[in-house]
């Protein structure tokens, strides 16, 4: 399943932007059941991913 959204949105953050904010990160409902630890997952997932710099809207 895909989850599509506009690149410049404001919805759309850098990773770490949730735990700098103080904001909590959710899965979307309809996919929430697939995993029964999320932090682990995404832990899993981005160690050694890249994320694009603070300012990347100004730059596209």
């Amino acid at each position: 399943m895909d989850f599509w959204c506009n690149l410049c949105s404001k919805d759309v953050h850098c990773v770490g932007w949730c735990g700098q904010n103080g904001v909590k990160l959710a899965p979307p409902r309809s996919i929430e059941h697939r995993q029964t630890d999320w932090k682990t997952f995404l832990i899993n997932k981005l160690v050694g991913s890249k994320t694009l710099p603070d300012n990347f809207r100004h730059k596209v």
